[in-house]
């Protein structure tokens, strides 16, 4: 898989604009040998983006895997972080990485991780570590 840039410091609106794009553009960054992520799981993560942009104003990186998967990682300043791994069955594993404690849960379907207590917690250490 090749390396996607994140530059520098971006406003609230670009880093949503260049998420969307990092998605949009998600089959540049793939090795030949890589599978390429259906366009059925590309939009289930389009809708994974508008809500997380609905409750958040933070970095989000969006990065195919060499299976055919879709890794979506935000982050804060502090780089802790929640990583939202989504297979092509539809099933999510989210994990934060936040200094006290690391944390995983796994979803049967990418609509149901906005809602859950886990995401909604972690996206509010998230915040709450950037003021």
């Amino acid at each position: 898989m090749k390396e996607q840039s994140n530059k520098g410091n971006l406003s609230n609106e670009n880093h949503r604009t260049r998420a969307f794009q990092m998605l949009e553009d998600i089959d540049l960054y793939l090795e030949d040998e890589d599978q390429i992520p259906s366009v059925a799981l590309r939009k289930k993560v389009e809708l994974l983006l508008e809500g997380l942009y609905q409750s958040i104003n933070l970095p989000v990186d969006v990065e195919a895997t060499s299976e055919g998967d879709i890794m979506v990682t935000t982050h804060n300043e502090k780089r802790n972080a929640l990583i939202m791994y989504c297979d092509s069955n539809g099933t999510v594993v989210c994990r934060s990485n936040f200094p006290v404690r690391q944390v995983s849960e796994r979803y049967k379907s990418i609509e149901s991780v906005l809602s859950s207590k886990f995401v909604l917690d972690a996206l509010n250490l998230l915040r709450s570590q950037t003021d």
